[in-house]
């Protein structure tokens, strides 16, 4: 019997193994997991990705004088918010299964 070591972020979704118990991948589980992430869901964006996120060209300020607070996110931050939020779903997803 072939055994493998679990690694969920790592470890294929749907590996091959051949008889000599040589393993052939294809996407992760991470990978899997993220590519299906449902829609972005507003807690994520409005708190999760504001707080988190300090990248200067993902926010503007409409005028200096403004608090930081009312910064609009810029079309990088829309673009970057996506794909944050899909890897971070896979994440919690996988931290989920381990338990």
């Amino acid at each position: 019997m072939v055994t493998m070591k679990r690694d969920n972020g790592t470890e294929p979704a749907y590996p091959v193994v051949c008889l000599d118990g040589h393993v052939f991948g294809g996407l992760t589980k991470r990978e899997v997991f993220a590519m299906n992430a449902p829609e972005v869901p507003s807690w994520f964006s409005a708190m999760w990705f504001k707080e988190n996120c300090h990248v200067k060209e993902y926010f503007e300020l409409p005028d200096p004088t403004y608090d930081a607070d009312m910064a609009i996110q810029t079309a990088e931050g829309n673009e970057a918010e996506y794909f944050a939020w899909h890897t971070y779903y896979a994440d919690k997803l996988l931290k989920q299964l381990e338990k």
